[in-house]
């Protein structure tokens, strides 16, 4: 991922999206709306 996130929130994210299997999709737009309203 080049998005423009800090690194280790791309890590966290991935982490997160890995051992929920939530969809990816889901964990990016959850992370841009806590990214955007910090």
């Amino acid at each position: 991922m080049s998005d423009g996130l800090p690194v280790w929130l791309n890590r966290q994210l991935a982490e997160r999206a890995h051992a929920e299997g939530r969809s990816e999709l889901g964990i990016i737009q959850e992370a841009l709306t806590r990214y955007l309203a910090a």
